[in-house]
Parts: structure tokens; sequence; C-alpha cells
């Protein structure tokens, strides 16, 4: 039985601080919108390109209305990049490397509702949206969301497209990436400590902040500053 009554659902940066809910529905109409911005924003990034990689001035092309643009503080550079980025292999789509990080929510879509502008967020190696057949079943490491489309977030000057590796990059300044990414922090804990925590397969509980998010290193518990 519907209760027609009832109050609607919570954000999902409530649903973060302790309450449930929220819509999963948005990232269709997401990816079919236009995408918004300034596009004439600049930042660094090491790209993997050809049989090279060089850390190169990009511009950042307009992000879609369900991204998030955050200013790197923080990168934990997972051990499965390495051959690939110390290889001279022909790499015919100029890439960021990575697929974690830690930092502050610079900019955000009218669809995203996780987080907001000022947030430090933690920039998880896998999306957890919290309402997919997955994640309701114990599986976030499966979440839907990973199937998302791929497509550049910058291009170089001579104008080619750069995308993120495993659809977050994180050896740059700025990372583009949909609210299912991240994991706002409530804590002193530094960038540095925190950024080991992004690279995800399990799920984890940051002691004394109450909130949850991957992670597959295994250190011990961090503890907020007294």
């Amino acid at each position: 039985m519907i209760d027609e009554g009832a109050k609607p659902s919570p954000s999902r940066r409530a649903v973060l601080q302790g309450a449930v809910a929220g819509s999963a529905g948005l990232a269709a109409a997401a990816r079919a919108a236009p995408r918004e911005g300034r596009p004439d924003r600049r930042f660094r990034a090491l790209v993997r390109h050809g049989t090279g990689a060089q850390v190169l001035d990009l511009e950042l092309l307009p992000r879609r209305p369900d991204e998030v643009v955050v200013r790197t503080e923080a990168s934990a550079v997972c051990y499965t990049i390495v051959r690939g980025l110390l290889s001279g292999a022909v790499v015919e789509r100029a890439t960021i490397p990575n697929h974690s990080g830690f930092g502050v929510v610079e900019e955000v879509g009218p669809l995203v509702r996780r987080v907001k502008v000022g947030d430090r967020v933690v920039v998880c190696g896998t999306p957890q949206c919290g309402q997919c057949y997955q994640c309701l079943h114990g599986r976030p490491d499966w979440c839907n969301f990973m199937t998302v489309d791929l497509h550049p977030i910058a291009r170089t000057g001579d104008g080619t497209p750069v995308y993120e590796g495993g659809y977050l990059g994180g050896l740059s300044e700025l990372m583009v990436v949909t609210e299912e990414y991240l994991c706002p922090v409530f804590s002193k804990v530094s960038s540095l400590e925190l950024s080991p925590r992004s690279d995800s397969s399990s799920e984890e509980t940051l002691e004394n902040t109450g909130q949850r998010y991957s992670s597959v290193t295994t250190i011990s518990s961090l503890r907020p500053p007294r």
C-alpha cells in the first residue's frame, strides 16, 4: 500500500549523513543532455599517448549535468598502472593514468545531489550508487554505474581528446567524475592519509567519520587528530 502523504526521499548527501534513498534514474537523462561548464579552463596532467608519457597543459571540456569537477589534492598510484605507464607500447588514445584520488569539489552539475562545492571527497576506484540491484545485494563493487560511457574530459593544445583512466584518472590537477564515484568525508584527516583509501574493491568504514566508501588498501584505521 502506497502512502500518498509520505515525505519525499532525502538527497544523496543526506543519505551519506545517515538517511536513506535518492534517485538513481538520473544517469540516462544526463548522458543525453548537452555538456556545460567552463570550456576555457586549463590544468596540468600526466598524459600517456603514443609510446611515452609527459605532463601536459590541457583545456578542460564542458562537463555533463551529472558530473563533478574535483581539484586533486592527493592520488595513490595503483600498482596495476605501472607496467602500462612505463612500457613503450603504443597507446592510441591519450589517457590520464590511474583510477582514484582525493580532493575538493570545485564544480557540480545541476543533476548532482551527493556532493556540493567545497566538499572534501574520496574519489573511489569503483562507483556505488546504493540503489541498483548489485549495490542492494551486497556487491557494490559491481555497481551498474561501472558501465557508463567513456568520453574525453579535456584536450591538448593541438586538439587531441584526452580521456581518464578507469573513468577517473587521478594523476592530474583536476578530475571529472559522476557523483556515484564520490564520497564526501567530514573529517580532519589529511588528504595524504585519505588518498590510499580511494583505490577500491572492498567496502570499509573510516573510523570516526561514519562514511562508507571503497578501498582495497589494507592499512590501519585512521583517526582524526584530537
